[in-house]
């Protein structure tokens, strides 16, 4: 029940200062005089370049990261298996003997009974 009360507190709280802040005093209202107030604090320039750096070194960080995605992965694409012509010539001969020695078996087999 306690949470419930706070929730509602909570939403109370909210709707009174936003109406607050819709008063209008002069020009202009006091939800734009805090917003003006906050982008011309002195406290703003020093945490905009630190957010800039920071844009910076993830800018920098993410593109070395793909890049060497990309290089390794170019390098694993680019892997090529090629047997030698020596090996192929030995499995073709092993092939070509089996066969010979299978059909020569079936001869031998249909002509012993």
């Amino acid at each position: 029940m306690g949470s419930l009360f706070f929730f509602f507190k909570s939403i109370a709280l909210t709707f009174f200062i936003i109406i607050l802040l819709q008063i209008r005093i002069g020009p202009q209202t006091l939800e734009e005089r805090a917003l003006s107030w906050a982008r011309q604090s002195s406290l703003v320039q020093p945490v905009e370049s630190v957010a800039q750096g920071a844009v910076l070194l993830v800018q920098n960080l993410w593109g070395k990261a793909t890049t060497r995605t990309t290089q390794a992965t170019q390098r694993r694409l680019e892997l090529k298996l090629e047997r030698s012509s020596q090996y192929l010539k030995s499995q073709a001969q092993e092939l070509y003997q089996g066969s010979t020695d299978f059909f020569f078996q079936e001869d031998q087999l249909e002509q012993e009974p």
